[in-house]
Parts: C-alpha cells; sequence; structure tokens
C-alpha cells in the first residue's frame, strides 16, 4: 500500500501554527509522520512530585499518622 505525500500551507504567526493539508471526501485516514511532541510537564515536574510523595510517606511513618481509620 503506497502512501502519497500530499502537500500543504503552513501559516504562523508568534501564538498560531496553522497546517491546512487538503484531503478527498472519502478519504478515511490521515498520517501525519515525522512529528515530535512536547510533554506537558517536564523531568523537574516529575521529581518534584517524587519527592513529594518521598516525604510524606516519610513523614507518616515516622509520626504514625494513618490516611485510612482503623477499626
Amino acid at each position: 500500500n503506497q502512501k502519497a505525500v500530499t502537500q500543504f500551507t503552513e501559516t504562523k504567526n508568534q501564538n498560531v501554527r496553522i497546517l491546512s493539508i487538503p484531503f478527498h471526501q472519502g478519504d478515511t485516514t490521515i498520517d501525519i509522520i515525522g512529528t515530535s511532541i512536547i510533554p506537558e510537564f517536564g523531568a523537574i515536574a516529575a521529581l518534584v512530585l517524587a519527592i513529594a510523595i518521598i516525604s510524606i510517606i516519610a513523614v507518616s511513618a515516622k509520626t504514625g499518622l494513618r490516611f485510612m481509620p482503623k477499626y
């Protein structure tokens, strides 16, 4: 199954980038290749979250803090 490369037009300014891709009415799939994504939260946010979770576990173990009531 040979994939055709479609020409597109790109319009951009400081805030927005628009790609206009023409396709036929009967087309059901458009594959966009050669892209990369930028995660919403970086490695620093994951590190801060991990440190916070470890700190909560350490403090709760040391002080006997319980999140679930004992029956």
